[in-house]
């Protein structure tokens, strides 16, 4: 059991249950504030809101992997950004934050797909 690798296999696994521990003391944290007056307003608020937020999420995720799929479908062969389900996915969030593919405005097809992208991720979001 001894050697460098059971050295990196122990380290992995107690990086990985410091981060379980650090994720279960903030979350304690968040739950402890829901006691205070002001602070159990806002703690009150967000749980009153996921509910809300899940919906909102699987609104998003259906929206956002539509497009992938069809980006994916449409300019995968031709384009590196778009090549994988996984790449597609990367770049439709990286349109949603701002970041437009390279060369989108030299196809037509490709412009209309980033413009009507972008308008519908903005009015899902705006919702």
């Amino acid at each position: 059991r001894n050697g460098p690798a059971s050295e990196t296999q122990e380290a992995s696994a107690m990086r990985q249950l410091a981060n379980w521990i650090l994720i279960i003391s903030m979350l304690r944290i968040v739950q402890a504030t829901g006691v205070h007056p002001r602070l159990g307003i806002l703690t009150g608020s967000v749980a009153v809101s996921v509910d809300d937020f899940m919906h909102f999420f699987a609104l998003f995720m259906a929206v956002l992997c539509s497009f992938a799929g069809i980006g994916f479908w449409r300019f995968g062969p031709v384009r590196d950004d778009f090549g994988t389900f996984g790449e597609t996915l990367f770049t439709c969030l990286s349109m949603m934050m701002g970041s437009l593919p390279d060369g989108w405005d030299r196809s037509a097809e490709l412009t209309l797909f980033v413009l009507i992208y972008l308008v519908i991720v903005f009015f899902l979001v705006q919702n």
